[in-house]
C-alpha cells in the first residue's frame, strides 16, 4: 500500500486530498508517483518551510524558484496577472522572469517581462507597499489595457506547459529540496 492509499483509504474528496498532500513531510513526498500530487505536496511543504510564504529567504535557490513559479501559476490561473501582483505572490514579481526561464518557460518569461514593462517597476516586494504602488499604476494599466489583455491571453496559452516544467525542475533539483 502506497502513501496515497494510507492517507485516503477510499476517500477521494479533493479538499481532503489537497490538505493531506500539503501536510506530508519531504520523505513521504518523494514516494508519490503522480506528478500533480507530488507538485501539490512539494508546494505545501515549501510553503510551510518558508513560514507560510513570509520568509522565502529560508528556501534554497531551487526551492525559491519552484515556489515563485507555483505561486505565479496558482494566481494567474485563478485571477490573471493582476491577481499575481496584488496577492502575496507578488513578492516574486521582480524575480518571476528569471524563475520562469530557469524552469524552461522562456515564452512565459518574455510575456511577463513585456507586461511588467508596460506598468513600470521595480515592483515592491512588501505587500502593503506593492498594493499602494499598484494603485498608483492604475493609469498605466488602463492606458495599456488592450495590449495587456492580449499579453495575458498569450500567457494563458503557456500555462499548461508549466506543470510539466515545474515537475522536471523539482526532479532535476531534488537534492536541493530538504
Amino acid at each position: 500500500m502506497g502513501i496515497f492509499e494510507k492517507i485516503f483509504d477510499s476517500d477521494r474528496d479533493g479538499l481532503k486530498r489537497c490538505e493531506a498532500l500539503w501536510s506530508l513531510d519531504i520523505a513521504d513526498i518523494w514516494t508519490l508517483d503522480n506528478k500533480s500530487d507530488l507538485l501539490t505536496a512539494i508546494t505545501g511543504w515549501v510553503f510551510r518551510k518558508s513560514g507560510e510564504g513570509e520568509h522565502p529567504e529560508w528556501l534554497s535557490s531551487a526551492e525559491r524558484t519552484f515556489f515563485a513559479v507555483q505561486s505565479f501559476i496558482n494566481e494567474v490561473n485563478n485571477g490573471g496577472f493582476p491577481q499575481f501582483l496584488d496577492n502575496s505572490s507578488g513578492q516574486f514579481a521582480g524575480e518571476i522572469e528569471d524563475a520562469l526561464r530557469a524552469v524552461g518557460a522562456t515564452r512565459a518569461a518574455e510575456i511577463c517581462g513585456e507586461m511588467l514593462g508596460y506598468i513600470g517597476g521595480p515592483i515592491p516586494t512588501d505587500w502593503a507597499v506593492r498594493r499602494a504602488w499598484l494603485d498608483d499604476q492604475a493609469d498605466a494599466w488602463e492606458e495599456n489595457s488592450s495590449v495587456l489583455n492580449e499579453l495575458e491571453d498569450q500567457l494563458m496559452e503557456e500555462m499548461d506547459a508549466l506543470e510539466g516544467l515545474s515537475y522536471q525542475w523539482v526532479m532535476d533539483h531534488r537534492e536541493e529540496f530538504s
